[in-house]
């Protein structure tokens, strides 16, 4: 039974015979021994591993005691007793609460929890991306298709069969792919819009670059350019060049422009149509009138005539019989001369 002094319990004691298990002695636990003090629990936990060897209250007190005394850390297992994330934890109820709250901020099942590798192997990561949502394969993808209800091109399903597979690899997920393709498309239109706009100021440029060089002469050279361009892409011209120099000019330049719409281009052929109606391998060139001239090249032919005598007596010389076709080789050399670019 128990035994109390002014309330306070001190131990137990136990009527001879009563107790099968008593000690027999009668000192100051009334001689009770480990079954006997467990039969004074609650039945609710006298049961527990913990309370068997347990002797009396003294005993357990002293082992309560070097509980509550020992550091919380001390108490935890060897092996994790060292780590950071203990350092605030200072009893077992703070364990508790750090536990709860930790859960929550979790708040997602365990399954869809993600752990990064320790390494960059690809194979290390391939998990992470599939619990993204990467699709397990290349094929597997869905390319959004292009607005205003378009079509891609040969070109564009070319590259997207070689982009695909490094977007793969990256770990792209179709999510990410669905946002990109058409952000991605929009800023190729303008691009391309832009490169359109380039080359077609560039073209412009060129042809204010020729029709100041040629004036009035522009139609023509241009003319002969064409000819003579024609004339060395024939299968049976001299060079031989035949589809090659045909298959040139469709060639663009490294701002898109054609060849035949740089001006440096132009002026070769038209040098060489010149030439060539000289030997008479093409006919002479139309468009711009018959004979007409650049302001350099009449420039030229006003110096060349300045200097020959013969032409100039008949030129300042009224009463002389070529006066009147002097004057007008003459004008109609400074007409070239002056002459305003043709549009």
């Amino acid at each position: 039974m128990l035994r109390f002094l002014d309330g306070h319990l001190l131990g137990t004691t136990s009527h001879t015979g009563t107790d099968p298990n008593a000690s027999g002695g009668g000192g100051g636990n009334g001689g009770a021994g480990a079954n006997g003090f467990l039969a004074t629990l609650p039945e609710t936990v006298r049961g527990h591993d913990a309370f068997k060897d347990v002797k009396d209250v003294s005993d357990l007190a002293t082992r309560y005691h070097k509980t509550v005394a020992t550091p919380f850390a001390e108490q935890l297992p060897e092996d994790i007793r060292g780590d950071a994330s203990f350092k605030d934890i200072k009893d077992l109820p703070s364990l508790a609460k750090s536990y709860l709250n930790a859960q929550k901020k979790i708040g997602v099942p365990a399954d869809r929890l993600l752990t990064l590798p320790q390494d960059d192997k690809p194979e290390s990561w391939n998990e992470i991306y599939t619990k993204l949502g990467r699709p397990e394969s290349v094929d597997k993808y869905e390319i959004p298709k292009p607005g205003e209800g378009k079509d891609y091109t040969e070109g564009d399903r070319q590259f997207q069969q070689k982009m695909l597979p490094i977007l793969h690899e990256a770990g792209v997920t179709q999510r990410q792919l669905a946002a990109i393709v058409p952000k991605f498309n929009a800023l190729m239109g303008e691009l391309s819009t832009a490169q359109q706009t380039a080359i077609q100021e560039n073209v412009a440029k060129g042809d204010e670059a020729l029709t100041k060089e040629w004036g009035a002469a522009k139609g023509e050279n241009l003319s002969r350019a064409k000819k003579a361009m024609s004339f060395f892409a024939q299968p049976d011209s001299p060079l031989k060049l035949g589809k090659d120099l045909a298959a040139a000019l469709e060639l663009k330049a490294a701002d898109g422009r054609a060849l035949g719409d740089i001006p440096a281009v132009a002026e070769l052929f038209a040098y060489l149509g010149k030439n060539m109606e000289e030997d008479g391998l093409i006919g002479k060139g139309g468009g711009g009138g018959d004979g007409a001239l650049s302001p350099v090249e009449a420039e030229q032919q006003i110096n060349a005539l300045q200097g020959d005598k013969a032409f100039m007596a008949a030129y300042t010389s009224k009463k002389h019989p070529g006066h009147a076709d002097a004057v007008a080789r003459m004008s109609r050399l400074y007409e070239f001369k002056t002459a305003k670019p043709a549009e």
